[in-house]
């Protein structure tokens, strides 16, 4: 009998330790999309008693994202579709589970005009993406953040397509 052990390094669903462990976020359309960690899994478990699946070891060996913050006058916030807590799953009909994915598809916005997102629970949003781009540079004043290399880059390509058009 032969066996080996192998490290897999660590879990995307895990415990993140403030201070040693960086963390990832994107702001867009007023709201705050992180990676998924056990940390935010207690913050919301009050507000979102289905995230206690994520304790389970089984779902903690895929990414997952979360939409940690919504900040107040957004779009994000006058759409009142989504809230606090939710985990989010496809962005303009992609399967995304990382940041990575989330720009890739995000991007897809500039060409039809509107960020499309679905979250877990099967709840729907629809953001018309010239408003979000509009009011990023009042929000990202208002709440001290820096833009996001995304949201340049959709403002480009938005830009861009716009002049195409005439």
């Amino acid at each position: 009998m032969s066996f080996s052990i192998e490290d897999v390094g660590d879990l995307p669903v895990r415990i993140i330790y403030q201070g040693y462990d960086q963390l990832d976020y994107e702001i867009i359309g007023g709201m705050v999309l992180t990676p998924l960690t056990l940390n935010h899994v207690r913050m919301f478990l009050d507000r979102k008693p289905l995230l206690v699946r994520y304790f389970n070891r089984d779902n903690q060996y895929e990414p997952h994202l979360m939409l940690t913050h919504i900040f107040p006058n957004s779009q994000t916030h006058r759409a009142r579709c989504f809230d606090e807590g939710l985990v989010v799953d496809t962005i303009n009909d992609i399967e995304v589970r990382t940041l990575d994915e989330f720009r890739d598809a995000a991007k897809k916005s500039a060409e039809s005009g509107y960020l499309t997102m679905k979250a877990t629970d099967g709840r729907f949003m629809v953001l018309s993406l010239d408003k979000v781009l509009e009011e990023e540079a009042f929000l990202s004043m208002a709440y001290i953040y820096k833009r996001s290399a995304l949201v340049d880059k959709l403002t480009m390509l938005r830009a861009a397509k716009k002049e195409l058009m005439g």
